[in-house]
């Protein structure tokens, strides 16, 4: 759904916030349409182990001039044999672009 907050004395400080698809192609396509100034998002499962839909999230965001903050949560193990992730790969090898973050908080790790 679509909220909206807005004060009537500031139209041009209106937030619309909206729920967006975690499947990248689809995410993709909308910032590009909508080109929002933030978009806060997480990845999909299948997502991750690669980094192509990271690095074409972080693209697509420089293009449109928005802020991405990235949630790997539900992808990060701290463990002797941890998954394949694709965004610690792209970190590994490439700095992170200023106009991205990522955050991430210990959910798996308890």
């Amino acid at each position: 759904g679509t909220n909206c907050i807005a004060d009537d004395k500031h139209e041009e400080d209106v937030i619309t916030v909206i729920e967006a698809p975690r499947q990248s192609d689809l995410l993709i396509e909308l910032i590009k349409k909508l080109k929002p100034q933030v978009v806060i998002t997480g990845m999909a499962e299948f997502e991750v182990v690669t980094s192509t839909a990271f690095e074409q999230l972080l693209d697509t965001t420089r293009e449109t001039g928005s802020r991405l903050f990235l949630d790997i949560s539900d992808h990060l193990e701290l463990s002797s044999l941890p998954g394949s992730n694709g965004v610690l790969k792209y970190l590994a090898g490439n700095v992170l672009p200023s106009h991205a973050a990522i955050f991430c908080g210990l959910l798996k790790n308890q």
